[in-house]
Order: C-alpha cells, then structure tokens, then sequence
C-alpha cells in the first residue's frame, strides 16, 4: 500500500465504497463493514478525500451524517492496488490455480468457523 501512498485501513474503506456500486453510503455503514471495528472511519474517510480518492456529502436529513461515495480516480487506485497484488501473488507464490482454489476454500471454511 505504500506505492499508493494509502494505509490498509484506506484500502478497506475503498473496497467497501467500490462494493456500493456508487450507492453512497453512511460512515456507520462503513464502520459496519470494516475489518477493523476500532478505526476511526471518519478520519479514513477524511484523508481518503483529501487525496481525491472519495466524495462525501452531507445528508440533507441529518446534518452531522454524510455520503460517501468512491471517485473515478479512487476506482483507477484500487485497481492498479489490485493489479500489484495480483502480479505479486503471481511471481512470488508456487501454486498453480488448483492450490490457489484450494487456499480460497480452506480460507472460506476458516472465515466460517470463526464468524459463528
């Protein structure tokens, strides 16, 4: 995430603004989707528009409420973040799709385990 000058928290809050499918969405329902339930989003959420990386509105019903949506120019970071993941995972890991598929399935079983 350093090449892209954007922390692994950042990197959550894009993922979950790009999974909206450009929904605009409430900074509680960020917090709700977050890995990590102690950061503080609204602060992500700050720099991430600062960097041009997010838009943030405020809610006409509630004034201290905003919605935040992910730019054009945040879809372009979080695909080339994803593209260097992908190339790294490619040059660096022995596995060939059966293993990988294998990994993502004992991933699946262990994220399941511990979400009960």
């Amino acid at each position: 995430m350093k090449d892209f000058d954007i922390s692994i928290e950042q990197y959550n809050v894009l993922r979950i603004l790009k999974g909206q499918n450009r929904t605009p969405i409430t900074i509680n329902g960020i917090i709700d989707r977050m890995l990590d339930k102690m950061s503080n989003a609204s602060r992500l959420v700050d720099k991430l528009y600062f960097k041009g990386l997010v838009d943030r509105r405020q809610k006409e019903t509630n004034r201290r409420a905003c919605d935040v949506t992910i730019t054009p120019k945040g879809e372009e970071v979080l695909n080339a973040i994803s593209q260097a993941l992908a190339d790294r995972v490619e040059n660096h890991l022995d596995m060939d799709n059966a293993d990988l598929e294998q990994l993502n399935a004992l991933l699946d079983k262990f994220r399941g385990k511990i979400m009960k």
